[in-house]
């Protein structure tokens, strides 16, 4: 039984480690000053310790931060974890209290759009919130979701290679199709 608590340890800390390389390589990437991971625990988005900030203004909002949690349909993390589905706002600056917990903090540290997603690596369920000090507009929102959601991919492949296999298969052009579909099998 310790044996799986170190392992299952052990692999929790491997995926906090990784989701930190694709916070900082997304924020620096798409103009980003504040980004943070929230993993699913005991029915709540909680803060993993995973965050990249540019100044020391968002170190304080991070730290203000590790005393929220955040229950099903909850704030921003806790709707986008329950619901699955990327949420953005242009300005949260302007959202109320209850929909924007963290509004006075936000405030406080300058930040302005948010960009949330959901994504799950292996067991772990995370929300990725990403914080503009601006307000966002369409074309950065798209860019933020491209790069996170590349580097999501790659980091997905590089932890199960295996998987990377049956892509290559699936993917490898319409003769391969062709053939499999003329052999009876799966297209």
């Amino acid at each position: 039984l310790e044996i799986g608590h170190v392992a299952l340890a052990s692999e929790s800390i491997a995926a906090e480690e990784a989701v930190t390389g694709v916070l900082t390589a997304v924020c620096e990437a798409s103009g980003f000053v504040y980004g943070e991971a929230l993993r699913g625990r005991s029915g709540r988005m909680m803060l993993c310790g995973t965050h990249y900030g540019a100044g020391p203004e968002h170190h304080a909002f991070h730290l203000a931060s590790l005393a929220y949690e955040f229950p099903a349909k909850v704030g921003i993390p806790g709707r986008v974890w329950s619901k699955r589905r990327m949420e953005w706002h242009s300005d949260v600056t302007m959202l109320t209290d209850d929909r924007f917990l963290r509004r006075p903090l936000a405030v406080t540290a300058g930040l302005r759009g948010v960009v949330a997603m959901p994504f799950a690596l292996g067991a772990s369920s995370f929300v990725l919130c990403l914080f503009a000090d601006t307000c966002l507009e369409n074309d950065q929102v798209l860019k933020v979701l491209d790069v996170a959601s590349g580097l999501l991919q790659r980091l997905r492949v590089s932890r199960h290679p295996q998987r990377q296999g049956v892509r290559s298969k699936l993917s490898s052009g319409p003769s391969a199709h062709s053939a499999e579909a003329e052999r009876g099998g799966l297209v």
